[in-house]
């Protein structure tokens, strides 16, 4: 395994990783008629991502506990990343896209600003109707709500 040394940084979110210029590498950014399909978004490695996950006390029981997406700064580079489902646990690499650079710099530690976590859902009226236009059956809202209901009591 690389030696990747990962620190806190300015506040619980923000992790910083010495990657080292070895382990970023540039890739093209997908462009068709004039329109810019990757507009700020890379790639990261499944081993770097676990190695991150690793360092922020994520318990790793399996590669679906590893945050899927990241937004990251790097060597004046900013934007998100998401997983490469090309890569392996014994990848190491960020994947930077030139619509990311924002200036120049030869700092190539990797910020972790925010990741990918599950959050809760809330169910309020356009949750309700969502799910409804899906098909599912009233009755299954109104248990939910008698549920809450009966959690506050």
């Amino acid at each position: 395994m690389p030696a990747i040394q990962l620190t806190l940084v300015t506040n619980k979110n923000d992790i910083r990783s010495n990657t080292g210029q070895n382990y970023v590498l540039r890739i093209d950014d997908i462009k068709r008629n004039n329109y810019c399909f990757t507009d700020g978004i890379g790639k990261i490695s499944w081993g770097l991502a676990g190695r991150i996950a690793q360092k922020m006390n994520i318990s790793l029981s399996s590669k679906e506990d590893i945050s899927s997406a990241y937004q990251v700064r790097v060597a004046g580079c900013k934007g998100m990343v998401a997983i490469d489902p090309e890569s392996t646990l014994n990848d190491y690499y960020i994947h930077i896209r030139p619509s990311m650079e924002k200036f120049l710099s030869d700092d190539w530690n990797l910020e972790i600003c925010e990741f990918a976590r599950p959050l809760t859902l809330t169910l309020n009226d356009q949750v309700i109707r969502l799910l409804s236009d899906l098909d599912n059956p009233g009755g299954a809202f109104t248990s939910l709500q008698n549920e809450g209901f009966d959690h506050w009591q």
